[in-house]
């Protein structure tokens, strides 16, 4: 189940995201609360320990600063979905620090919402995805959001995961056959790395656990 919050101090907006929530093709698979204040949202997540995988948050609120809290938010919790509310041309530098979704504008277009929505919706769905692979006769089966990178080293496939790395024997084309380009891309011929586990990108890659790994000059761009 997808944890969503709404954060804006229009009624008439809340209403509106509400209204466009419940008419969704993935209604049934996420849970929602509204709020007209930033206080009231980390109160209700504080009292009730519940954590958000999307935020939906209005920049410009009465007396507070919506991108302030997104960097608070930022560095505590690097997995949620940040979805700005506003006029964003006002702030389109400063939400890149943010790592934010996408953005959508007053006055709400439904279908714009809708297409950021199904977008949001749809990467966090095939997160929940598992790799499926045999491993010294058994079968393995890992989420991939659990998945750092995968790489090859001759005929062997090494699956890096969080708490620890399995070896089977799948090429490339299998391996890509299973994931999503949504989630994952190749950083070399034989390595492919999940993108929300990426930190910093240079001529490196920072993952999340501190591992850095090194970009084929051909795969920089992409």
């Amino acid at each position: 189940m997808i944890n969503i919050s709404i954060c804006d101090d229009e009624n008439n907006v809340l209403d509106n995201i509400e209204t466009l929530l419940l008419n969704s093709k993935f209604a049934g698979d996420f849970r929602y609360d509204l709020f007209n204040s930033i206080e009231r949202m980390v109160n209700h997540q504080e009292i009730e320990n519940i954590s958000y995988d999307i935020f939906f948050l209005d920049i410009e609120l009465n007396g507070q600063n919506g991108l302030e809290f997104a960097k608070k938010l930022r560095r505590l919790n690097r997995t949620s979905l940040i979805i700005f509310i506003t006029n964003y041309s006002n702030f389109v530098f400063e939400v890149f620090e943010v790592f934010a979704f996408d953005f959508i504008q007053k006055p709400i277009n439904p279908q714009r919402f809708n297409l950021v929505f199904d977008r949001a919706m749809t990467f966090l769905l095939q997160n929940e995805t598992n790799f499926i692979f045999s491993n010294k006769n058994k079968t393995i089966s890992v989420p991939f959001k659990k998945i750092l990178y995968i790489e090859k080293s001759g005929r062997k496939a090494i699956i890096h995961t969080l708490s620890i790395n399995y070896e089977c024997y799948l090429t490339i084309k299998e391996i890509w056959k299973q994931l999503s380009s949504n989630l994952f891309v190749s950083i070399y011929s034989s390595v492919i790395v999940n993108l929300t586990h990426i930190e910093e990108i240079s001529d490196s890659i920072i993952l999340d656990n501190s591992e850095i790994l090194y970009i084929g000059r051909s795969y920089k761009n992409k």
